[in-house]
């Protein structure tokens, strides 16, 4: 039988034509020709065919069962039993610096990019003032996590205002998530499974991880009477989140912290309770590494495609966006990304935290440090160039 203690288990098509050709010979007796030049032989091999593949969709839809194993519209059904739904996308949002001409407006709906193409249009509308400074809060264009942009990054005017001398995000852009994939879905639904939201270290991470477009979360308790070795207060607790919308992180900090929990962080947020007192919620962002690359390539002019520079910063930036706060950037673990490019013969790979400080040397981050891709900070030259 395919359901076995290990699971279902799919019989293949021989198992299934040694099956019917012993329940034909015991029903039809020895003599029945079963071979392969029969015609009845021939007969039940298109059977078991069929009964192999119909054994395939059941095992598909047995899998479909649990979290772990189903894909799809099936692991949505499965995590709304626990009450969990997949993370959608959003766009990300940022607070724009302007300078320009005393009493230039920037209308909402104006538009500003990054270097690579990020697009950020104004909700607010801004009028610089006698210094001719303002500021004011722009959305960007594409529901994504690559519209986390670093600092310092929104620099471009999409349509130029000639009274407008100057724009720029002082903070990053937070808040923008790609549709939750499978893989990210499964991971969220262990560890809820392992740790229901509530006032534990496990819950409140929990929690906060359940927030759309949060991907990392770290926990930091201090329960002693003295000021801890980080700086955080007696019967304190500090959370460093990547991701997300502040408003929606602080409301599930709020959900999921005990009564009288004293918050410690530079995001400072108010929170209305179930009983319509306001909260002041508090947490942290990690601090931001731009991470420069100086990637030199010997190549092969035949096999080396135009765009091989791209792929490896695509393959740059997936790397980068799977490290967590406090890891370890490994130079030499970026050869195997940058060797997967057909047609790379040869490379020498320098990393940085800034572009004057590059070496053959790891990068280790900081507990609350998280490193940042920045496509013009990846400098990928060939002998051909």
């Amino acid at each position: 039988m395919p359901v076995t203690e290990n699971g279902f288990e799919p019989r293949n098509e021989d198992d299934i034509f040694a099956e019917l050709s012993d329940l034909a010979t015991s029903l039809m007796g020895e003599d029945i020709d079963t071979s392969e030049v029969s015609v009845f032989g021939q007969f039940l091999r298109l059977i078991g065919h069929e009964i192999a593949k119909s054994d395939q969709y059941i095992e598909a839809m047995y899998l479909s069962w649990f979290y772990d194993s189903a894909t799809g519209v099936s692991l949505d059904r499965v995590a709304a039993l626990a009450g969990l739904t997949r993370n959608g996308s959003q766009p990300a949002y940022v607070t724009l610096n302007f300078t320009g001409k005393a009493g230039t407006v920037v209308d909402e709906d104006d538009q500003f990019e990054t270097e690579d193409g990020q697009i950020f249009a104004m909700e607010d509308v801004v009028t610089l003032d006698a210094n001719g400074k303002g500021s004011g809060t722009a959305v960007s264009l594409e529901e994504t996590a690559d519209a986390n942009v670093a600092a310092n990054t929104i620099t471009e005017q999409v349509m130029p205002v000639e009274e407008l001398t100057s724009v720029t995000n002082p903070e990053a852009a937070t808040g923008g998530a790609t549709d939750e994939t499978d893989e990210d879905f499964r991971l969220r639904i262990a560890a809820y499974e392992t740790a229901s939201t509530g006032s534990t270290i496990d819950g409140i991470r929990s929690a906060v991880r359940n927030v759309t477009g949060v991907d990392q979360v770290e926990v930091i308790v201090n329960s002693t009477t003295e000021i801890d070795s980080d700086g955080n207060p007696p019967k304190s607790i500090h959370i460093y989140v990547t991701g997300g919308n502040d408003d929606d992180i602080a409301q599930a900090i709020n959900d999921s912290l005990a009564a009288g929990t004293q918050t410690v962080g530079q995001v400072v947020t108010n929170v209305a309770d179930d009983g319509g007192n306001n909260q002041v919620i508090k947490f942290d962002r990690p601090t931001a590494v731009p991470i420069s690359m100086r990637i030199k390539l010997q190549t092969d002019r035949n096999l080396y495609e135009t765009d091989g520079a791209d792929v490896i910063r695509q393959n740059i930036q997936s790397y980068i966006s799977g490290l967590t706060m406090g890891s370890t950037i490994r130079f030499t673990y970026l050869y195997t990304l940058v060797y997967n490019v057909i047609g790379v013969v040869d490379a020498d790979i320098q990393i940085g935290r800034t572009s004057d400080t590059i070496k053959n040397e790891d990068i280790k981050l900081s507990n609350y440090e998280s490193a940042v891709y920045v496509a013009t900070n990846i400098e990928v030259t060939t002998d051909a160039d």
